[in-house]
């Protein structure tokens, strides 16, 4: 009884983590295309990737997992359906910290910026889509 009762906490334990640590295709689009990947770096780190459902990239960057949530963590960035930068974010453990920029979808700067563990900080700067800016502000506290 005693070995069997042991079994069934191994299965279920094992059961619980190989849904935590969850990697490889995750979703698909509706077509069978990939939607979204994970790729086991090290310890509790993945590399995530979502597709557009053309299949190219639509997001990438690094997470870990807790209490079975994607967590951000390190550089993201996303891409437009055409391939073309989207936007740059910085985090730690979930909250934006360090570069913040998007981009036009014709390429151009649309917004420089920088957070502090999720609170603008700093010059930020706003662009048209020709590249010129248009509006620029100190977002720091007490400015």
């Amino acid at each position: 009884m005693r070995q069997l009762v042991f079994m069934f906490l191994v299965l279920v334990l094992c059961s619980c983590s190989e849904n935590v640590r969850k990697e490889g295709v995750i979703e698909t689009w509706p077509n069978g295309v990939t939607k979204m990947e994970r790729v086991h770096l090290a310890g509790d780190t993945f590399l995530v990737k979502h597709y557009h459902e053309n299949f190219k990239l639509h997001m990438k960057g690094r997470a870990f997992l807790r209490d079975s949530e994607e967590v951000k963590h390190g550089t993201w960035e996303s891409y437009y359906p055409n391939g073309r930068k989207w936007s740059l974010n910085t985090f730690v453990e979930g909250v934006r910290n360090g570069i913040y920029k998007t981009w036009h979808a014709n390429g151009n700067l649309n917004i420089s910026g920088h957070y502090s563990m999720g609170s603008s900080t700093g010059v930020w700067t706003f662009y048209n889509g020709e590249g010129s800016v248009v509006k620029k502000f100190d977002a720091t506290p007490g400015n």
